[in-house]
């Protein structure tokens, strides 16, 4: 099963949405869901890394999933929050 490397990390905010990147530790589909809003990529790979960038609308807390295996939040950590969220 793919792993997190690193991530998820909020590279880009705007009004309309963000996008979360993420390096994995082997190809893999991500999915970010936000709010009820699910936005899926695949992972494209440099010089063996694994990355992807999800570009979605949603707000509030926003869960990570690789292969469809929940990654983030790790268990016991809170839920994080999308930088337009009104929490």
């Amino acid at each position: 099963m793919p792993e997190l490397v690193v991530g998820p990390l909020l590279r880009h905010v705007d009004g309309a949405g963000a996008s979360i990147w993420v390096e994995t530790s082997a190809p893999c589909e991500v999915t970010v869901e936000a709010g009820g809003v699910k936005a899926s990529s695949p992972t494209f790979t440099v010089h063996g890394h694994h990355y992807a960038v999800v570009d979605i609308e949603g707000e509030g807390d926003y869960e990570v999933r690789l292969d469809g295996e929940g990654v983030w939040p790790p268990p016991g950590r809170p839920p994080t929050c999308t930088p337009r969220c009104r929490c």
